[in-house]
């Protein structure tokens, strides 16, 4: 019981007034701001109020008696004191909500004027979170990093001890992968989880009959035979096990067995019999030999390789470590990216990891509560926080972490993996220890080169991570080193122009992957550590430069102890022995490891786990590249109207977008976000027709085909989507070539080679899309704008664990009760005088690496024994804090904790609208059967006719909207297309009862062949209808008029609103010229995308090799050509002379005349014959 009284005083009247007076006066004589200054306000980092706690609390009305019970979980508030501490504890940590000291006072001051009595002031609020956070929160741990710079981590065992804890969570998790046949949808069904996962990593063990069944520990089946399971999964609902055949041997006298690793085949968890400890016990009995006796497995006739997978004797080592307790795997996916602390445009870097669990299902993993903070620096590097992160994830693979299960209600150990590293090029390039895209081998995940003559020196950028045309580029610390030092920029050198053939060579290698996979992880890691001992360390900077050039591998976080070696190996004024003697000093204050800790992740291969992200590739990539040449090419100001207008008129029904601003899209095309990106792939091919050629249209076309492919959320049947979405992949790649060689330049039209293979490793691309994590650098960059940035790393890890706290607690999560909760009143250290605030230690100028104390390789949770936790009593919040969750869906808006998957069924009605007589409706008129319809004898002829209805797949459904149905016939089920005209409810029916309607009615049309400028299907209407059931409409789908053929025309049609009010000016839109029975079916639509597979034109395959080589010869002819008329034009003119005057080119004289300066006298020579018949021609 933690008692957190403060004494009552003054008479309520007379406090009441003077609080308000103070905070009156505070306000008035308030300094002003500023508003276009970047100064912001510094708070005190130690959470102390604005005003001085003694005054404040004098200020105050009334005060509680209030104490946190934590003994007592029945009161209505636990365990927080009273409702008011409740509710500000709430508002003080809402991650999309974070608020000031300054904003606290002001709700304080709000709550107190309008009439609550019994509010805790803020050093009460401070002391509360003080007791609770040690106890159901999240504890940040301080790592000095090896680089010499101090960063703040939270503690990942908690996190993840928390999620199991979690009911809202935990009964969505999923840790066995799963075998789902052709289909794909899920981390867990993709071939990492299911195949490639160390068997260590995976969940061990199935708990079936009170018997607990490991892998790689002998199984007797019930048909008699013996297998050694090696891997668990799910198969139709039931458990199965990738078993290996075990045979029974007598090797030298001794009776064991030896196991058929070559023999793999899968068994039913049904068809287990004994488990390894039972088979112990028995194995006599049955005669057979003892199982903990394995002579090894097989490799030849007459030869066996020892067993290695776990002790015979004790078999697998998580039986011992679990106690009895279940084994479980918990993957997740790693994300890095670097983001601005600042709001303005001045860039305050800040490098942040955070996770999401891989267990959880699609539309769960990137909600933004399911999304947890890890740890961020502005001066820490990220491979230097990830060696924290790696410490955390090496101790918790070793020994497991207990956590609380809220299904079973019991302890479960959990084993955490990491499925995959996410983030943009640059930072998986710096993951991967990768040279980068300007470097020779500029792909990460195989050995393709890129221009010899285009590469870039190794010194321009240690991290080797430039993305080219990425939004990355305008981070202002492109080129920071990873001890945070700049590097200058060399000159480049002359480019050697490449010849026909060599241009066809090298583009093609660049269309292609190699057929030779990537080296391991282990051989890149073995491959480019240095030998650092004397003789080579005075010569080593060259050596490990041309390694780098060599292999592409560059280790940065290992080159930051290099560049020390190497600068005391080039100073001046030491001899070479001194020299030795000194980097020999060095070198002992160096950590036992100086290799990127990404090697130290347990089955981990950086260069392929690092899959490709289409939001960086595509959107950010491909749509940016096209849309920006688009629009530069128009270079005239009707165009670009022509573009907007078009732009603004385009209907979006069926897109799930909001209606387009051409203004923004057109005139703004150099500062676009990647919503933006995704509206406009789905419109380009439509309102760019006649403004751009033909070919560049068709390009776009080819482009909005891999889209739609690439963003599908469920994979019916994995070969066959793979065939198309290579078969796409490789006409956008033509298309492009067709326009230009120079797009091949860019090396993201060489990644997306590697996505199919991603996607059959991982899952679909959305899985490790990066949208949910990009969007929570929002919450990142308020923590840090609250924040008195003297510890940004401290403090914005301690505002993410709070909010940890918040959610845990408000999600019903389970944490300890009978714990001793921390005195509130603990006093913290006091800073010396002088001392910075700062709790960075950068490295020192002459090199010496100061000393710094190891921590402890245990979390805080980490270092929690079973004893102890098996002793806890594990409670959840009470029920009155939970509903205040349900108030205006708090909850779900803010908090991001949705408690139904299933928001309105299908069928739903909106826009009722009054009751006619059905005689007065379209499809009466149409001869549609009434009773039919209903679904009983209707004895009323009153309807409704509801504007919008809400479809299967939660699409709102309006009048007039194109929808594609199902339609049975005798030889099957057709999939249509048709337009709404009415959407009917029929009064007193069975769908009327739940607020359904009972039928629409749709128009039916003709789907033709393509377009040729549109390369999509062609629709007719006709004059019939068709009454359909809610649930054989499938979607909504966007068609747009034929305009290419109809010549639509942009006139001054469109109303313009200024300040809500009609103006008298009209805007440019586009007037559709009839018959409006011509459209077009928009196959770039992303939604529902594998819904509209039916209608989906393919082109015809162009001939790579052809287009390549007409392609690289326009490209030398248009060089040529450029070089002639540049050398013409310096033949005739000569080059423009700065100042000071140079030496004269091409032997023209230069000479003053009678010393009068700037009279000059142009001699030029006499030409060569040669030349001269070129001047003439």
């Amino acid at each position: 019981m933690v008692d957190l009284d403060t004494h009552l005083e003054q008479p309520l009247a007379v406090r009441e007034t003077a609080f308000l007076t103070a905070q009156l006066h505070a306000y008035l004589n308030e300094p002003a701001v500023d508003i276009d200054s970047d100064a912001e306000p510094e708070e005190r980092s130690d959470a102390a109020s604005v005003t001085s706690s003694d005054s404040e609390e004098s200020y105050h009305p009334t005060r509680k008696h209030r104490v946190i019970d934590l003994q007592n979980p029945g009161s209505e508030w636990f365990p927080w004191p009273d409702k008011e501490t409740c509710v500000l504890d709430i508002l003080r940590h809402v991650p999309r909500c974070s608020f000031s000291k300054k904003q606290n006072a002001a709700i304080h001051w709000g709550m107190i004027a309008l009439g609550l009595r019994d509010l805790p002031s803020d050093r009460v609020m401070d002391d509360i979170d003080k007791v609770l956070q040690p106890l159901c929160g999240i504890q940040s741990i301080r790592y000095s990093g090896k680089l010499g710079h101090v960063y703040y981590t939270n503690d990942l065992a908690g996190i993840i001890a928390q999620e199991m804890a979690n009911p809202i969570v935990r009964d969505k998790l999923q840790f066995l992968p799963e075998d789902s046949g052709p289909s794909l949808s899920q981390a867990w069904q993709a071939s990492r989880w299911l195949h490639e996962l160390d068997s260590d990593l995976t969940t061990p063990m199935i708990r079936l009959n009170a018997q607990d069944y490991f892998i790689h520990e002998p199984a007797v089946l019930k048909d008699g035979s013996v297998c050694m399971p090696t891997r668990w999964f799910k198969r139709n609902n039931d458990t199965w096990a990738r078993v290996w055949r075990m045979w029974p041997i007598i090797k030298e006298g001794v009776p064991g067995w030896i196991v058929a690793n070559q023999q793999s085949y899968d068994v039913k968890s049904s068809d287990l019999l004994l488990s390894f400890p039972d088979f112990v016990s028995t194995h006599s009995h049955r005669g057979l030999p003892d199982p903990r006796i394995i002579h090894g497995m097989p490799t030849s006739t007459d030869k066996f390789a020892p067993w290695k997978q776990t002790d015979p004797a004790h078999g697998n080592r998580w039986r011992k470590q679990a106690g009895g307790h279940r084994v479980v795997a918990f993957p997740v996916w790693l994300y890095c990216d670097d983001t601005s602390g600042n709001t303005s445009k001045k860039w305050n870097k800040h490098n942040s990891f955070l996770f999401t669990a891989a267990g959880l299902p699609r539309q769960y993993v990137h909600q933004e509560s399911n999304i947890h903070f890890l740890s961020t620096s502005n001066i820490a590097p990220p491979l230097e926080m990830l060696d924290g992160i790696v410490e955390q994830l090496k101790v918790a693979q070793d020994q497991g972490i207990w956590a609380w299960d809220s299904y079973y209600r019991e302890l479960v150990l959990v084993i955490p993996s990491v499925l995959a590293m996410l983030g943009d090029n640059p930072m998986q390039s710096e993951f991967a220890c990768h040279i980068g895209f300007r470097g020779k081998f500029f792909c990460r995940a195989c050995w393709v080169q890129g221009d010899p003559e285009d590469e870039e020196d190794d010194e321009e950028d240690i991290g080797g991570n430039s993305d080219t045309g990425s939004v990355s580029d305008t981070s202002a610390s492109s080129h920071d080193t990873a001890d945070g030092k700049k590097k200058k920029k060399k000159k480049k050198h002359a480019k050697k122009k490449q010849t026909v053939s060599e241009m066809v060579s090298r583009v093609q290698q660049f269309v292609t992957v190699p057929i030779q996979g990537p080296e391991s992880s282990g051989k890149h890691s073995k491959n480019y550590k240095i030998n650092l001992n004397p003789p080579l360390s005075l010569a080593a900077r060259p050596n490990s430069n041309g390694k780098k050039t060599k292999s592409g591998i560059k280790d940065v976080f290992q080159g930051a102890f290099l560049e020390r070696i190497f600068a005391i190996s080039t100073k001046r004024g030491r001899s070479k022995p001194q020299k030795q003697v000194d980097i020999a000093n060095l070198r002992r204050t160096f950590p036992p490891d100086i290799t990127s800790p990404v090697w130290r992740i347990k089955d981990f291969d950086p260069h392929q786990d690092t899959p490709v992200e289409i939001l960086h590739v595509i959107l950010l990539g491909f749509v940016k590249y096209f849309w920006r040449d688009a629009v530069a090419r128009l270079k005239k100001k009707e165009d670009k109207d022509i573009l907007i207008a078009r732009l603004s008129s385009f209907n979006v029904s069926g897109l799930g977008i909001s209606p387009l601003s051409g203004h923004t899209l057109v005139n703004y095309a150099g500062s676009l976000t990647g919503r933006d990106f995704r509206a406009i792939v789905q419109v380009a091919p439509f309102v760019l027709q006649g403004l751009l050629p033909e070919d560049k249209i068709h390009a776009w076309t080819a482009l909005s085909a891999v889209v739609t492919l690439v963003w599908q959320p469920h994979i019916r049947d994995l070969d066959r989507f793979i065939l198309d979405l290579e078969t796409a992949i490789d006409h956008f790649l033509d298309c492009t070539c067709r326009l230009s060689l120079n797009w091949f330049n860019k090396p993201k039209f060489h990644v997306i080679l590697h996505l199919p293979a991603h996607i059959r490793r991982f899952g679909p691309a959305m899985l490790f899309a990066t949208e949910g994590f990009e969007s929570f650098n929002a919450i990142i960059r308020a923590c840090s704008v609250h924040s008195n940035r003297h510890a940004p790393s401290r403090d914005i890890a301690a505002r993410m664990a709070h909010g940890n706290r918040l959610r845990h607690l408000l999600s019903g999560g389970f944490f300890r009760q009978n714990v001793q909760a921390p005195t509130p009143a603990a006093s913290k250290p006091k800073k010396k005088p002088g001392q910075s605030s700062s709790a960075a230690d950068p490295l020192p100028k002459d090199n010496s690496q100061p000393v710094r104390v190891p921590p402890s390789p245990e979390t805080p949770w980490m270092k929690l024994t079973l004893a102890e936790l098996s002793d806890t009593r594990w409670v959840t919040a009470a029920a009155a804090p939970l509903r205040l969750l349900d108030l205006n869906s708090f909850g779900a808006r803010l908090l991001g904790l949705e408690k139904s998957e299933e928001k309105n069924p299908a069928g739903t009605c909106q826009k009722l609208g009054t009751q006619k007589l059905w005689s007065r409706t379209v499809s009466s008129k149409a001869n549609v059967f009434i009773q039919a319809m209903s679904g009983r004898n209707q004895t009323t002829t009153q309807v409704h006719t509801p504007g919008v209805v809400v479809l299967g797949n939660g699409d709102s459904c309006n009048v007039g909207d194109s929808v594609v149905y199902d339609e049975v016939t005798t030889i099957g089920t057709c999939r249509r297309i048709g337009n709404v005209v009415e959407i009917v409810q029929i009064i007193g029916s069975v769908a009327q009862e739940s607020g359904k309607a009972d039928f629409v009615l749709v128009s039916r049309t003709i789907v033709g062949e393509a377009h040729a400028l549109y390369c999509m299907r062609q629709i007719e209407g006709i004059d019939e209808v068709q009454a359909l059931n809610i649930g054989d409409i499938q979607c909504t789908i966007n068609i747009q008029h034929n305009c290419a053929d109809n010549n639509c025309r942009v006139e001054r049609s469109r109303k313009v609103y200024q300040e809500r009010e009609e103006a008298t000016q009209k805007a440019l839109a586009v007037t559709h010229t009839f018959p409006s029975n011509d459209w077009v079916v928009n196959t770039a639509q992303m939604r529902d995308a594998a819904t509209l597979e039916p209608f989906r034109f393919t082109p015809q395959r162009l001939v790579r090799s052809d287009i390549i080589r007409v392609s690289a010869e326009l490209e030398y002819a248009a060089r040529k050509q450029k070089a002639a008329e540049l050398k013409a034009a310096a033949l005739l003119t000569g080059p423009a002379a700065p100042a000071p005057a140079p030496a004269a080119p091409l032997g023209i004289v230069l000479t003053s005349v009678d010393g009068v300066p700037g009279l000059v006298i142009i001699d030029f020579p006499t030409p060569s014959p040669e030349l001269a018949e070129k001047c003439t021609q």
